[in-house]
Formats: C-alpha cells, sequence, structure tokens
C-alpha cells in the first residue's frame, strides 16, 4: 500500500512566470518491513531582465528514506538466498520465545524479513541557472550552470544471535556527491539567398564530479539492545573519486527552401578517466533530410492520400566517455588502495584491478536512414528507421589469472556491431464527436555481433557464465553442456537423465584470425562421455525484437488506456532452478523423493544448459481508467479521477518469477542472470487530481 500527494502552483506576468511545487509518496515494499517514502520541493522562475535578456533558474530538494532487504547478488542477509538454500521441510517461523530455527547453512529467510535493519537516507538538491540573451538579430548567446549535490546514509545491522551469523554485525557508509555543469553555447542564424538560410553554432562544456565515502564497520554486536553505535574491533574505509568531462563543438546548418536540409558537426569531447594520451577525441557528424511531400508533383498526385513524407540520413561518431565511471578500481594508474591488517597491524592494499595507462574511449560510428510520413488527412503517421553501428575499442572489466597478482583489468579488448530496425506507427482509428480510438505501435530489433575480442573469448560477471567471444553476441552464456550422440540426441544416464559432455579440446581459428579452445566430445566404449568436463555457448540473452502496442479510448469524459509489452527470442540462465535442482528446499528434490530416484535432479546440477530457458514473455504493462469531471463552480476547474495498474499479467513459459530480471543489475555485457531476484512488483493506483 501506499500514498503519493502532490500540489502545484504556477501564475506570473507578461515578465515574469514562475512555478512551485511539493509531493510526498509514501509506500510499503512488496515484502514485509520494507518500505519507501520521498518528500520533494520543486521552485522555478523565468524572468524578462530586458527585451534581450532573459533569466531562468529552478531548484529542486529530495529527501528519501528506504528500509531494504538485500536481493539479487547480494548473499548476506538475502531472503530469497535463504529460501532457495534452505531446507523447505522445517518451518522458518519463530517460536514463542522469538527464536527463529536453522534451515540451512545460509541464514532463516522469516529472520532475514523479521531482524534485519537496513536502512538508506538520501538527501539531494539539484539547482540550475541560465542566461539567454539576444543582443541582436539571429543571435543566440545561452549560458547554463548547475550543481547537483547528493548526501546518503546507509546502515546495515545484523542483530546479535542471527542465526547464521551469532555475534552480529553493524556497518555505515556516508556517501557524497557532487556534480557541477557548465555550459556556453553560441547560435547565429542568417539568409545566404532568399532560399538558403543557415545557421551557425558552437559551445563549449564542462562536467566535474567528485564521490567521497567513508563506512565504518564491526563484525560483533552488543548482546544487548538495538544499538546502532559502531564500536570494539572496528574497520573503516575511505575513498575519493574525481573525474572530469570536457567538451566543444561547432555546427554549420542550411536550409533549402524550407525542403533540403543539412547539419554538418563536429566535437572534440574528452574524460579524464582514460590514460593522459587518449583523453580527448574528434568526433564528426553530418545529417540531412529532404521534405519530398512539399514538392509539386507529389501534392498534385499522391498528396491526398500521403500528406507529409521526409526522408533523413545521418553519420556520425560518438565516444562513450563514461564507460569507465562505475568500475572499481585504478583502473589508469593502479593508485587505488584498501585498508587491510598484517601480523595484527594496519596495512594498505593495492588495488584488485591492473593499471592501464593505455586506456581509451569506445568509439561508435553509426549510419542511419529512414523515413517520417503522415497519411489520410494525418490521421496515420509512421516512422522508419534503419542502423548500423560500429563500435571499436570495446571497454571490458577482464578477468585475470591469480598469477598476475590482480583479480581483473579494464582493457580496450575488439570490435563489434549493431544492426537494426525501428518502427513507429500511430493511428487514430476512429475520430468521432464522442467516440475515438488512438492506437500507438513501437517494434524495433537489434542484432549484435562481436567481430573481434583480443584472446578470442573473455569472461566475465559475477559467474563468470557471460562472455564476449568473436563471431557471437555480446554477452553470451557459456558454461557445461549435455552430452549427445553423433546424432544429436541426449546421453542419458543410468537414470534416465541428461549428463554433462565430457572429452577434448581443440585448436579453432576464428574469422578475426583469434585462436580458441572449442570443445569436442569423446566417448568410451558403451557410447559414454569420458575425458574432462566441456563448456560451449549454451545460450544467447539479447532479444530478436521488442513490440509494444497502446491503445487509448476516450468516450466524452471518459478515458480508457492499456499498453501492451512483447519481448520475444532471448535466454534467461535460471540460476534459481539450479539450486532447485540440488539443495533440499527446491521443488526437484521433493520430486526425487516422491518418484524414489535421488540423483535424477541433483546429478544435473553441473549441467548448465539445463538451466538456460527461453525468457519470452507478453506483459500486460499499464492499464488506466479515468473521468474527468467538470463541476459547475468557478472554484475548482476540474476534478480527474484516475484508476490504474502496472506489470498486471505476464504470459511466458519461463520457470521462474519473472523473465525481465538481472541479478548483475544495469550491466551491459552481463544480462539475462536470474538469482534471488525479487520480480517486479504489480502495481494497483488510485488518483484524483484538482484543477482549480
Amino acid at each position: 500500500m501506499g500514498t503519493e500527494n502532490s500540489v502545484n502552483i504556477s501564475g506570473g506576468s507578461d515578465k515574469t512566470q514562475y512555478i512551485v511545487s511539493a509531493s510526498y509518496f509514501d509506500n510499503e515494499g512488496i515484502l514485509r518491513n520494507t518500505s519507501f517514502d520521498r518528500k520533494t520541493f520543486k521552485v522555478r522562475i523565468n524572468q524578462e531582465l530586458s527585451s534581450w535578456l532573459k533569466l531562468d533558474a529552478g531548484a529542486y530538494y529530495s529527501n528519501n528514506k528506504s528500509v531494504e532487504i538485500p536481493y539479487g547478488n547480494a548473499w548476506t542477509g538475502n531472503p530469497m538466498v535463504a529460501l532457495l538454500f534452505g531446507d523447505n521441510v522445517i518451518d522458518p517461523s519463530a517460536d514463542e520465545f522469538g527464536n527463529y530455527p536453522y534451515v540451512g547453512w545460509m541464514s532463516n529467510p522469516y529472520e532475514d524479513i523479521d531482524l534485519l535493519d537496513i536502512t538508506q537516507q538520501n538527501n539531494r538538491l539539484i539547482s540550475d541557472i541560465a542566461l539567454n540573451a539576444n543582443p541582436f538579430e539571429g543571435f543566440n548567446i545561452k549560458y547554463t550552470f548547475g550543481y547537483d549535490y547528493t548526501a546518503s546514509n546507509g546502515k546495515f545491522r545484523v542483530p546479535y544471535g542471527f542465526t547464521s551469523d551469532t555475534d552480529g554485525a553493524i556497518s555505515k557508509t556516508n556517501i557524497y556527491r557532487g556534480v557541477m555543469n557548465s555550459t556556453l553555447d553560441f547560435s547565429y542564424r542568417y539568409k545566404i539567398t532568399d532560399k538558403i538560410q543557415a545557421t551557425t553554432g558552437a559551445g563549449y562544456s564542462y562536467l566535474y564530479k567528485k564521490y567521497e565515502s567513508s563506512s565504518l564497520g564491526t563484525t560483533s554486536v552488543p548482546a544487548f539492545g538495538n544499538i546502532d553505535v559502531v564500536s570494539g574491533d572496528v574497520t573503516g574505509s575511505n575513498g575519493i573519486r574525481e573525474m572530469a568531462y570536457w567538451g566543444g563543438y561547432i555546427q554549420q546548418y542550411f536550409s533549402y527552401d524550407d525542403i533540403l536540409f543539412l547539419t554538418i558537426a563536429g566535437r572534440m569531447d574528452g574524460a579524464s578517466l582514460f590514460g593522459k594520451d587518449e583523453r580527448q577525441q574528434f568526433y564528426p557528424k553530418l545529417s540531412g533530410s529532404f521534405v519530398i511531400s512539399d514538392l509539386d508533383f507529389w501534392k498534385s498526385n499522391i498528396g491526398s492520400i500521403a500528406n507529409s513524407f521526409k526522408l533523413r540520413a545521418a553519420w556520425g561518431q560518438a565516444g562513450n566517455l563514461t564507460v569507465l565511471e562505475n568500475i572499481a578500481g585504478g583502473y589508469v594508474t593502479n593508485t587505488n588502495y584498501t585498508t587491510g591488517s598484517y601480523v595484527g597491524e594496519t596495512t594498505y592494499y593495492s588495488s584488485s584491478t591492473a593499471g592501464n595507462a593505455n586506456i581509451k574511449p569506445e568509439r561508435t560510428s553509426e549510419i542511419e536512414f529512414g523515413f517520417d510520413g503522415s497519411f489520410l488527412n494525418s490521421r496515420v503517421g509512421l516512422e522508419f528507421t534503419y542502423y548500423k553501428q560500429d563500435i571499436s575499442d570495446l571497454v571490458i572489466n577482464k578477468n585475470l589469472s591469480p598469477s598476475t597478482g590482480f583479480a581483473t583489468v579494464v582493457e580496450n579488448v575488439g570490435t563489434m556491431t549493431n544492426k537494426g530496425i525501428e518502427i513507429g506507427l500511430n493511428a487514430g482509428i476512429i475520430k468521432g464527436n464522442d467516440f475515438n480510438w488512438d492506437l500507438n505501435v513501437n517494434y524495433s530489433t537489434n542484432k549484435n555481433l562481436v567481430t573481434h575480442v583480443v584472446g578470442g573469448r573473455i569472461s566475465f560477471g559475477g559467474f563468470g557464465t557471460s562472455i564476449a567471444q568473436t563471431d557471437q553476441p555480446l554477452g553470451v552464456f557459456y558454461g557445461y553442456f549435455t552430452a549427445t550422440d553423433a546424432d544429436g540426441n541426449p546421453i542419458l544416464n543410468d537414470l534416465g537423465a541428461p549428463q554433462r559432455a565430457l572429452g577434448h579440446y581443440e585448436d579453432y581459428t576464428l574469422p578475426d584470425g583469434e585462436v580458441i579452445q572449442i570443445a569436442v566430445q569423446d566417448y568410451d566404449s558403451n557410447g559414454q562421455p569420458t575425458g574432462e568436463a566441456l563448456k560451449k555457448v549454451i545460450g544467447d540473452p539479447n532479444p530478436d525484437y521488442t513490440i509494444s502496442f497502446t491503445n487509448t479510448f476516450s468516450y466524452k469524459n471518459f478515458s480508457f488506456r492499456f499498453m501492451i509489452d512483447a519481448v520475444q527470442g532471448f535466454d534467461v540462465f535460471d540460476w534459481d532452478k539450479r539450486i532447485a535442482y540440488r539443495f533440499p528446499g527446491g521443488y526437484y528434490q521433493g520430486q526425487e523423493l516422491i518418484n524414489n530416484n535421488y540423483g535424477f535432479y541433483s546429478g544435473q546440477y553441473y549441467v548448465y544448459d539445463q538451466f538456460v530457458e527461453d525468457g519470452s514473455f507478453v506483459k500486460l504493462r499499464d492499464l488506466s481508467l479515468s473521468y474527468n469531471w467538470r463541476p459547475k463552480t468557478n472554484a475548482i476547474k476540474s476534478v480527474i479521477f484516475t484508476a490504474s495498474g502496472s506489470n498486471l499479467f505476464t504470459w511466458t513459459k519461463y520457470w521462474g518469477f519473472d523473465p525481465e530480471v538481472n541479478f548483475e543489475g544495469a550491466s551491459n555485457v552481463s544480462r539475462g542472470q536470474d538469482f534471488a531476484n525479487i520480480p517486479v512488483p504489480r502495481v494497483f493506483k488510485l488518483g484524483v487530481k484538482l484543477t482549480f
């Protein structure tokens, strides 16, 4: 359950406009004892200082507090992990004295939810000021300065006597983030001839970020009371990270008779995160469009059917300057250190990430073309785009052999391509005096291919089952697979269950010349697998296509809207199902007892392709019904009542809760991994909006 309340006040005069708003949001989590509340305040003012100078300034403040439970790739105190590994024969509920039973080598799921004290509080202030000057006709100068400051305080407390951590633990972390942005833009619009107009633009921007964090923790807490003081044998850490991004551009724009348009531009961007000689790169751009429907022959022949039609094309390059921002460690100079102890004394250890002074930004070269059109008196709108991206200097945090003395190194490891199409359709299917039906359809598909990677194959991610491999899509799953005979049929064991493929590896030369080891199955005289355990590519988390349908119906003052999403042709590695095959909390362990075939499922624990599933789904994403009431009073202009829901139904063959999850978070390379995730919640809302 939750509530959200907001108020907006706006007004002003010809020279001054203002808006003030505030809101309060309070929501219970989908797990017991979890919650989130947020308070916001926003003010903005636009002021005309003179006939040629305007001021635009604003500030936004928010305060939020969350009471959380670990999930996903968090192991300590994660009730989903505890549920997966626990013995489901044992009732995890506390007895009359508040004692929780031991249910497995992880914690008790009820105990996680009831006793863990995990909170995070954030205060954020975003402010900006902009001056917009037009000293003479056609010339514009705009300067913008903004500052974004966030202070976060977090606590993680495990009480004394916790079943999986009897001494308890407590840690507190403070994080401060400041972001300063300064941008200056110039533009001058002028005529070359009566039909040719031009605009020349230039600008420069500078962005500075600073993060500072400090934490204290101890692995034991007092046996009495809910004391939050970190004391005793305390460990701590402190970190400071600074980074800057800068860039300048120049752009020339031409238009001919409002039919032909051409833009030529170039940017010089840089970032402090990269090697000294690689920080600054130049990125060109070229684009154009042709409004073919404005030609006389079009208007006289098909203009009544195809009301407008524009062809467009573009080519350009861009750099991924932020790719290193969330990678931990001294990825350029290896100067990050962490505290530790040695023979009872405090010492410092260098980062586990090896330095690389030659790291440079990823570069994307993209070409796209398409068209925009409207038809049947603009009742139907159609957009089409085809694109092809060539990405070079692909950046990956690569795993290293322990013999190197480091765990990972950030490198430019290869190249890849993306090809795809995007289609958008808008249609006013029914347009009447009282009843209207509008349809919006969006379709997209992307084909990804790694065209080169150093060494041919690199693994990454928490479980190491996601890889970058030449001639494969990025992030495909790599792991143990089912043994098959020469005809491709599974080779079953004595229990009739699939078993892991065995054999040897042989060299294989990839299209880019890199050599990798590929699996070759071997068999004994009885036709059973023999040799070492083999791995190969066993799945692909990249979807074939995504499509969404949004229908909006309106009848007089009523409005009904629903949106359906479909994502098709992608795989999910279901680690939850794998745990269920082996551990006593799993459904399949129970099936072994029922069927008296102990080992049938647990024996497949290391046959990874048994747990790669089709994650395709169709989801009723949003649904809403609203009524706009206009009372006969001057005090209230309108009252809009709305009932809505999101993530209401999912149609899928996926075994787990929801295929739309990933325990690695928002990673671009390690995706489609489902482990101890809390599914996307189903949300219902009732709302009232008053306009005065």
